[in-house]
């Protein structure tokens, strides 16, 4: 992959002020080399996907189907489901050796298509993944995220627990709260030339901003990079 990549960045979605984690990391990304094509909505990033200079899709986004009366008065402006169309989309990329890398609600995102679990390798589950306030956390690595540079930090996010996660992911870092809970919250895995990375970690833009002085996401999106 060359010096200078374009990345498209879906940035959106309620509950998360998406604009200034999204800053965070589109600021980053500047000094990899990475030119960010935002989009504020799923419609406008598969678009973009098509354009064969888009080498990552980083998605900093809250778009799913939104089922509950919870989300009724949210609904007709952030509902999403994704079309057959852009499932192909999605898929022309993966199978081109695109790049993707995931963060926090990201694993909420896209719920009507279960390639883009696979794609993630892993998701939210309904029946069972649940979050505690934000509260400090230590970020630990695991021998795998040492082997990529990782190192421990602490910082103040949502704990995601009892994700789903697949199989063949490789778990990078581990978050522990102070009751002593420990959940995988990161994560990588390659499939041929596709790749991919994803972080639990990013509530806001203080957390995401913890991500990179920590180095966690400077090294994910270096590895993600990588031929």
């Amino acid at each position: 992959m060359s010096h200078v990549e374009h990345q498209v960045l879906l940035s959106g979605g309620i509950n998360h002020v998406f604009e200034e984690s999204s800053s965070v990391i589109e600021t980053m990304g500047r000094s990899y080399g990475l030119i960010s094509h935002f989009a504020g909505h799923p419609d406008q990033a598969f678009e973009l996907l098509k354009t064969e200079s888009i080498k990552l899709f980083t998605v900093n986004a809250l778009f799913w189907e939104m089922h509950g009366e919870k989300y009724d008065p949210h609904r007709e402006q952030w509902y999403f489901a994704i079309s057959d169309q852009q499932r192909e989309i999605l898929r022309t990329f993966v199978s081109s050796g695109g790049r993707l890398l995931g963060l926090h609600t990201a694993s909420i995102c896209f719920s009507n298509c279960s390639d883009w679990s696979n794609y993630l390798g892993g998701h939210w589950q309904w029946s069972t993944s649940f979050h505690p306030p934000p509260e400090p956390l230590e970020i630990m690595p695991t021998a795998e995220g040492e082997r990529m540079g990782l190192k421990a930090f602490t910082t103040i996010d949502e704990q995601y627990s009892s994700l789903h996660r697949a199989q063949d992911t490789v778990p990078l870092m581990t978050a522990t709260s102070r009751a002593g809970v420990t959940e995988t919250v990161v994560w990588c895995r390659q499939e041929g030339s596709f790749k991919s990375a994803y972080s639990a970690l990013g509530h806001d833009a203080r957390a995401m901003t913890n991500q990179v002085t920590s180095g966690l996401l400077p090294r994910l999106v270096a590895w993600l990079q990588q031929d």
